[in-house]
């Protein structure tokens, strides 16, 4: 991949981002942490609406399908471990 190509891509990538958390703040939601990082990798979007809390991976894709595949399962236990460290360091959540 180019520099041009992965600029490209990062700058879908954060539009992408800025989207989703409109969609989840119009839905109620409040945006508690974007590009929350720790050791064990990343969460894109921490928010909560109530007594529900959501740990968002955002995939620009040209689809549904496409982002779906670009999910796997190391993908999941990535952000299922960062979100076990970011309940460990906000038990009030």
């Amino acid at each position: 991949m180019t520099t041009e190509a992965r600029q490209a891509a990062h700058r879908l990538g954060h539009v992408a981002e800025w989207r989703a958390v409109w969609r989840l703040r119009l839905a109620g939601y409040s945006v508690l942490a974007r590009r929350y990082k720790t050791k064990l990798g990343e969460i894109d979007i921490v928010a909560r609406r109530g007594a529900i809390l959501v740990f968002v991976e955002v995939k620009a894709r040209a689809d549904v399908v496409t982002a779906t595949d670009a999910l796997g399962g190391r993908q999941f236990g990535r952000v299922a471990r960062a979100a076990s460290l970011f309940l460990a360091r906000h038990p009030h959540y």
